[in-house]
C-alpha cells in the first residue's frame, strides 16, 4: 500500500522532482502473517518481556524504554489479549480495528484494511492540503513560496464559517544527483467549515513537522522520510486527536544490464502512532520493521506492539528467528513470527518448523497447530482464511 497522495507539495511548493512519498513502506506481497500482522499489530521487543508491554528492549532502537501511550483513555495497553483463543487472533489479524475517518481522498480503514499510518497520514494531509490551498488561493499570499520563503496566512474557511491559519517553511537542495528538502507547518482550524459539508464543528490544531531528502543515480536510489502529527479538536461532531512520530528510509540499486540483479533494504520506524474518534482508539508502539534482499534472497525482520478500544487490549509481535527466504514473500528458508500477549503463537517457516515435509505451520506454543502448509506459496496465497 502506498501513502496517498503528494497534494501538499503540490498545492504549497509545486517542485518538480517527482512524487514525494513513502515509495514501499508498506508491502502487500508479503505473506498474510508477515503482512497483516505486522502492518495491523504493530508491536513489541524481541527481547524479555514481562506481558504487560514492559519489556528490556523496543522498535525505537535504544533497546532500553518502551513507549508509553499518550491518548489511551481507554486503558487499552493494561490488558493483553488471549490470541491462543482462535476467534481472538483472527480478529487481530483482520485488522478492522482501525477508526474510520471519513474524509475526502481517505478510503476508511474497513473497507480496504488500510494501515494505521495510512489514515493518521492521509488525515493530515488532506487537513493540510485544504488549509494550504485557501492560503494559496487568497490575492494576500505568493504560492508557490520561494524555499526559505514564509507562508504566513489567515483568513476564513468554507461559506465564511470559522477560520483557519496556516504558518509554514520549505528548505530544499537541489543538484543533479541528490534532493533533500524538510518543511514545518502549523494550521489552527476554529470552527471551521471545510468543503461543504464536511464540517470541523468546534476548534481543531493541526501541527506537523516533516523532512525528507533523496539521492538517484544510474543504478540506485534511495529515500528517507521523518514525520511528527499532532491533531486535537473535533471533527463532524467527534472528538479527534492524532499523536504521530515516525521514520522511514529505503534504497534500492540495480544492474543496469541485467535487471534481476539487485539489492534493496527498507526501514520504517514508529515510536508512536496513535489516533482517537470518539470512543474509539488505536495504537502502534515501538514498531521497526526491516527488509533486506538481493537476487532472490529476501529477510525481514519486525517487533511491534499495538492496541485497540475495538479488541480491548493489545498483543506484541516479534521475529525472534529472522524471516529469510528464496523470493519476496515466501520465507521457505527460515524464520519464525511471534504474536504474544496472554498465550504466544507462532508462525514457523522452513527449516524452523518441527513436522518434516511442511514449510509453514501455525498454532499456539505447546499446542496442536491451527493449520501447516507443504508450500509457503499455499499459505502465502490463502491469507488468514486458513483459520476458518
Amino acid at each position: 500500500m502506498y501513502r496517498i497522495g503528494q497534494g501538499r507539495e503540490a498545492a504549497m511548493m509545486k517542485h518538480s522532482r517527482g512524487q514525494k512519498c513513502l515509495p514501499l513502506r508498506h508491502i502487500s506481497a508479503l505473506p498474510a502473517v508477515v503482512m497483516v500482522t505486522t502492518l495491523m499489530l504493530s508491536g513489541c521487543d524481541s527481547n524479555d518481556n514481562d506481558g504487560n508491554g514492559n519489556g528490556n528492549g523496543n522498535g525505537n532502537g535504544n533497546g532500553n524504554d518502551v513507549t508509553s501511550p499518550n491518548l489511551d483513555d481507554n486503558d487499552v495497553f493494561s490488558s493483553s489479549l488471549d490470541v491462543t483463543d482462535k476467534e481472538v487472533f483472527k480478529e487481530i489479524v483482520a485488522g478492522d480495528d482501525v477508526p474510520e475517518v471519513d474524509v475526502p481522498g481517505v478510503t476508511p480503514a474497513q473497507d480496504e484494511q488500510e494501515e494505521l499510518v495510512d489514515v493518521v497520514e492521509s488525515l493530515a494531509e488532506w487537513l493540510e492540503d485544504w488549509a494550504v490551498s485557501r492560503a494559496c488561493d487568497s490575492d494576500s499570499v505568493d504560492c508557490p513560496p520561494e524555499p526559505g520563503e514564509e507562508l504566513d496566512w489567515s483568513g476564513k474557511c468554507s461559506d465564511d464559517h470559522g477560520n483557519v491559519y496556516v504558518n509554514g517553511e520549505f528548505h530544499e537542495t537541489d543538484n543533479e544527483d541528490y534532493y533533500e528538502y524538510d518543511y514545518e507547518i502549523d494550521i489552527e482550524f476554529t470552527d471551521c467549515r471545510l468543503k461543504g459539508d464536511d464540517v470541523a464543528n468546534g476548534y481543531i490544531e493541526l501541527s506537523r513537522y516533516h523532512e525528507s531528502s533523496e539521492t538517484q543515480s544510474e543504478s540506485s536510489e534511495s529515500f528517507s522520510e521523518s514525520m511528527q502529527i499532532n491533531i486535537s479538536g473535533t471533527y463532524s461532531g467527534e472528538d479527534l486527536d492524532v499523536d504521530a512520530e515516525f521514520e522511514f528510509s529505503e534504497s534500492v540499486s540495480s544492474n543496469e544490464d541485467n535487471n534481476e540483479e539487485f539489492s534493496l533494504a527498507m526501514q520504517e520506524e514508529a515510536p508512536r502512532i496513535e489516533l482517537r474518534v470518539g470512543d474509539e482508539y488505536k495504537a502502534e508502539l515501538d514498531k521497526d520493521f526491516f527488509v533486506e534482499g538481493s537476487n532472490g534472497s529476501f529477510e525481514v525482520t519486525a517487533e511491534i506492539r499495538a492496541g485497540s478500544s475495538q479488541l480491548d487490549g493489545y498483543a506484541e509481535m516479534s521475529t525472534p528467528t529472522t524471516l529469510e527466504g528464496s523470493h519476496f514473500g515466501c520465507f521457505d528458508e527460515r524464520g519464525i513470527l511471534t504474536v504474544e500477549g496472554d498465550g504466544e503463537v507462532e508462525t514457523r517457516y522452513g527449516e524452523n518448523t518441527d513436522i518434516s515435509g511442511k514449510e509453514v505451520t501455525v498454532g499456539p506454543v505447546g499446542q496442536e497447530h491451527w493449520k501447516t502448509f507443504g508450500d509457503c506459496e499455499d499459505f502465502r496465497e490463502s491469507d488468514y482464511a486458513i483459520l476458518d
